[in-house]
């Protein structure tokens, strides 16, 4: 229990040291050439999709957008480098939690399944015993059967004797 918050504290704690990151990536793309040459052909593709966009929705048909200047796609390009730099982290933040949820909960399905093997391990125990209970009491009774046979037969001969008179000598 006590992983749980800390996992969530630690996960916290990487998404708010990506932000000044991404700002320090953001003021690296804008002066350095070989980030300039990374970011700005993502940045004028983002310009061109944005214009074609929003003139489609206004009724007008574009046939030419013009590029930016190159320090307004530079600009652009490194806010857009550090906005998928704060995406990508929070997206494996994210499949962080998943994988630890997914192992969590394959952990309880496993358990349960044992716990469930382990309950019709003692209902067969138990089914076995109760019949072997039956058996005995069905024993107990056939014998219990066969004695009370017994008795009545021979307590029926006793009753047959003293019902019948015994012969007494008459006097002379």
């Amino acid at each position: 229990m006590v992983a749980f918050p800390l996992i969530k504290l630690i996960i916290l704690g990487i998404r708010q040291v990506s932000k000044p990151m991404a700002s320090r990536i953001s003021s690296r793309a804008k002066g350095n050439h070989f980030w300039r040459r990374f970011c700005v052909p993502p940045a004028q593709f983002y310009h061109w999709v944005d214009i074609k966009f929003k003139m489609h929705l206004l009724g007008f048909s574009v046939r030419h957008v013009q590029p930016l200047q190159e320090d307004e796609a530079a600009e652009l390009g490194s806010r857009i480098l550090s906005e998928f730099f704060v995406f990508l982290v929070a997206g494996g933040c994210l499949y962080v939690e998943y994988v630890r949820q997914s192992e969590s909960s394959h952990k309880k399905l496993q358990e349960e399944e044992q716990r469930f093997i382990d309950l019709q391990d003692r209902l067969l125990h138990l089914q076995g015993i109760l019949e072997e209970s039956q058996k005995d009491i069905q024993h107990l009774r056939e014998g219990q059967a066969s004695a009370g046979k017994a008795n009545s037969q021979t307590s029926g001969e006793r009753k047959s004797s003293q019902s019948q008179p015994t012969p007494q000598k008459m006097p002379a």
